[in-house]
């Protein structure tokens, strides 16, 4: 599992996120950024134990996707 790094930072297209709570985690993707939001992808979800991949798409404004409701997950070989 990949580490998680610092919140504030503006969102890119391949950037993925994890909810940051005990349960009903899910993982986003970032497929595509305009001046104010991410279109993402959930890419995986937890709840009580049991993984899904939904791939639905769901909208997050920055603020909300680099809030304290999120971690950004790094990808391999990236330092925060």
């Amino acid at each position: 599992m990949s580490k998680t790094a610092v919140k504030k930072r503006t969102p890119v297209v391949g950037d993925e996120y994890r909810d940051n709570r005990a349960d009903n985690i899910r993982t986003l993707e970032v497929r595509e950024v305009t001046d104010t939001d991410a279109m993402c992808v959930v890419t995986a979800q937890t709840y009580q134990g049991v993984t899904t991949y939904p791939m639905r798409e769901t909208t997050m404004t920055f603020k909300r996707l680099t809030s304290s409701a999120f971690v950004r997950v790094l990808k391999e070989g990236e330092v925060a």
